[in-house]
């Protein structure tokens, strides 16, 4: 692997086998201890601290950050809305979250960036319609 490319288990689908290897441990703990959600939490805040002091002693430039955050509050305002005057379990707010962020750093790397959409039914909505498709789109599929 050249020192340039990223490496193959941070993305698109290896990140998913390494998301596995990593949470299962914890749930498993977890579920044997009876202390569910307790020790997945506690990892889980862990590995966030690591990756998160990982960008900061890393980062060169700050401008995708700024942009994922913006559009990651733009397009999560309407949800919020929608939640305050028709409530679901919260418990589905977290997963959408996580969604709705991916929606915002997946539209900065594609709009700003020129990066590529790996999906193939994707990759097509983005060359059709542009990066912002993402929005209906997931929200569609949520």
């Amino acid at each position: 692997c050249s020192s340039d490319l990223p490496h193959p288990l941070i993305l698109t689908p290896g990140i998913f086998f390494t998301a596995f290897i990593l949470i299962v441990p914890a749930i498993f703990a977890d579920s044997k201890l009876k202390t569910y959600p307790k020790i997945t939490i506690g990892w889980g805040s862990l590995l966030a601290l690591y990756v998160n002091y990982l960008l900061i002693i890393n980062a060169k430039n700050w401008k995708p950050y700024e942009l994922t955050v913006f559009y990651t509050l733009v397009f999560l305002l309407p949800i919020l809305g929608y939640y305050r005057f028709k409530p679901f379990e919260k418990i589905y707010l977290f997963p959408v979250f996580a969604h709705i962020f991916d929606i915002g750093s997946t539209i900065v790397a594609i709009h700003y960036y020129g990066y590529r959409e790996v999906h193939w039914l994707e990759n097509i909505l983005v060359q059709k319609f542009g990066a912002f498709v993402y929005y209906p789109w997931i929200v569609f599929i949520l």
